[in-house]
């Protein structure tokens, strides 16, 4: 009997029902509940089921509900109504798999006449092939793309890694190549240094040679040989004023060269080290965002896979039923005309009926996700440096402080020189 009872029903208004029922009613209320024939004796039939209702149409709403919700199984002596055990396949495929095995045992017991015989196997076999086992095909195609999907999301992240890290190289090049112009600059400022060196080195002697003071002291003495002797040790040392004058230039001509070398040093150093932290931080970012997406993507993936594999279960049981109901139908195609005597044995045979091929196509391949890539975080030589302020730091020949400007790790600050000349 109906476990889930819409309305109770007396045991004995049931048993009364049950009892006018002839195996032709019991044959028409098969077809009726599966969506044969006529509707007509559902309206007797529904108080027998325990289920209230007036109209054929609510009676097969009623009764049909209850066949899809509760997975209910007609005893073919009698109406008595059990659910079926857990192992047994659920869904379109075990509902048809009722069907096609109470009206073999039916037809096989001559309750069925050729027509309906004929009728059912169409019906039966349409609703199998076009519904059942396409949509069984449809859905299993659907679960493969979903969790080929989420393999190749986990593959996406291998793949941005790998975008994002051939942008990094780009940058690490130009990093290397910023780092080379400062060394290139540096050999410049000592050599310019040490021509800067040379030159006033040279000024200093000659200064020292024929510039000391003079004893050109007038004095007192107002004779005009005095005064001639004044004169002409003024107009001496006056003599040696212009290559003085140019030997003081060339010092101070190439110290401007040596500062200004100096100078463009610092740019190159600033900017190498401004090139040097956006690897560093690109690197670091590109690692960060390839965990966070091989996390989020492979959550997903193990999130999906038990899903897809209780359907894959689901359907695999399924081709099981479709196997024995292709069996049932072809029982009865075989005995169209008249059922043989060993009809029975040959549908109790279809009990054992399975599908290897059909199995096979119903299997999810599960795709192996990719390994994880090691994210590289190889520092470049120059380093990003994030230090105090007041912090001196070394460049070539020259020593310098930070000023303070606000950098956060991002950029190499500009420097401002506390020795060396200008």
């Amino acid at each position: 009997w109906l476990k889930a009872q819409a309305v109770a029903t007396p045991a004995s208004a049931r048993a009364t029902a049950a009892a006018a029922m002839t195996s032709s009613d019991r044959a028409a209320l098969l077809l009726s509940l599966l969506g044969f024939g006529s509707l007509g004796p559902l309206a007797l039939a529904a108080p027998a089921l325990g289920v209230g209702c007036v109209t054929a149409d609510s009676c097969a709403t009623a009764l049909g509900g209850h066949l899809a919700a509760d997975h209910l199984l007609f005893q073919h002596q009698g109406l008595s109504m059990q659910r079926l055990h857990p192992a047994l396949p659920r869904g379109r495929a075990k509902r048809l798999l009722l069907q096609a095995r109470d009206f073999a045992h039916s037809a096989a017991q001559g309750e069925l006449g050729r027509a309906d015989r004929q009728t059912a196997i169409l019906q039966i076999r349409t609703a199998l092939e076009e519904a059942v086992v396409a949509e069984m095909l449809a859905g299993h195609a659907g679960d493969q793309a979903e969790v080929d999907l989420h393999v190749s999301y986990v593959a996406a992240c291998d793949a941005q890694l790998a975008n994002r890290s051939a942008a990094v190289d780009q940058a690490r090049l130009h990093a290397t190549s910023l780092q080379g112009e400062v060394q290139a600059c540096h050999e410049l400022g000592n050599t310019l240094e040490a021509l800067r060196d040379s030159a006033c080195t040279e000024a200093h002697t000659f200064l020292t040679e024929n510039l000391q003071h003079p004893s050109c002291s007038l004095g007192s003495d107002i004779a005009a040989k005095a005064l001639d002797d004044h004169i002409a040790c003024v107009e001496a040392w006056a003599s040696v004023i212009p290559e003085a004058r140019e030997a003081q230039a060339s010092c101070q001509n190439a110290t401007v060269r040596h500062a200004n070398q100096l100078e463009e040093c610092r740019g190159k150093e600033h900017a190498a080290h401004v090139a040097s932290c956006d690897v560093e931080s690109a690197e670091k970012s590109s690692c960060d965002e390839y965990t966070s997406c091989r996390v989020r993507e492979t959550s997903r993936h193990a999130e999906v896979v038990p899903q897809v594999q209780a359907l894959e279960s689901g359907r695999q049981t399924e081709a099981v039923a479709v196997a024995k109901i292709r069996c049932y139908l072809s029982v009865l195609e075989a005995n169209t005309s008249t059922f043989a005597p060993d009809s029975e044995g040959a549908l109790d045979a279809c009990e054992n009926e399975t599908d290897a091929n059909l199995t096979f196509q119903l299997t999810i391949n599960y795709p192996e996700i990719p390994g994880v890539v090691t994210c590289r975080t190889e520092p470049v030589s120059m380093g990003c440096l994030t230090v105090p302020e007041g912090a001196e730091l070394q460049v070539g020949p020259e020593t310098y402080v930070f000023d303070g400007a606000p950098h956060g790790g991002d950029f190499y600050p500009p420097v401002t020189p506390v020795s060396g000349d200008r």
